[in-house]
């Protein structure tokens, strides 16, 4: 039952935003009484809450398995493996993002700051900023910035190739050397 109502919470979410949110209509979506909704959620935040958890748990894993291949790539691999990551995380259910995401989780965003920052100095030959944990983080936050907000305007253009291209083009001109 529960995993109905967070269902039907989430797919009123993802067509309505939080506005078109209620216990009532969460009841009738998923099929159940508003007594039973409430024995496991006192009040509509309750469900937000839960939406948001599952969330931040589909995106922290996303990004756990992002840093698991890390070693393994180039620093342009990487790029693009960060920003392609995001992308999927943007468009997978847009509605649902624009109202319960903030990106990273918080308790995260430094831990995966360190790793990025790391993984830079690993790479610190090829890195033409002279701070490389400051880059790791501005590289996170410029492209999450950008998909963000480009999935907030215009949806339709992260899942461009060209639009993927460009935001890859850009973090690679601001963290590495030119090419000769």
């Amino acid at each position: 039952m529960v995993e109905s109502i967070i269902e039907a919470t989430t797919r009123i979410i993802e067509r309505d935003g939080l506005a078109g949110l209620s216990t009532n209509r969460v009841a009738e979506v998923a099929g159940v009484s508003v007594g039973s909704l409430y024995q496991y959620f006192p009040n509509k935040e309750a469900l937000v809450e839960e939406v948001r958890a599952r969330f931040a748990a589909r995106f922290e894993a996303a990004l756990l398995d992002l840093l698991a291949r890390l070693p393994a790539m180039g620093l342009r691999e990487a790029i693009r493996a960060w920003v392609e990551t995001l992308v999927m995380l943007h468009t997978e259910s847009p509605g649902v993002h624009n109202a319960v995401g903030t990106g990273s989780p918080e308790e995260s965003h430094g831990a995966l700051a360190r790793v990025v920052g790391g993984y830079l100095d690993a790479h610190a030959d090829e890195i033409r900023r002279p701070d490389r944990q400051l880059a790791g983080r501005i590289l996170m936050d410029a492209a999450e910035a950008l998909i963000h907000n480009t999935a907030l305007r215009e949806p339709q253009l992260i899942e461009r190739s060209e639009w993927v291209d460009e935001v890859c083009d850009l973090l690679e001109r601001y963290v590495l050397f030119d090419e000769a």
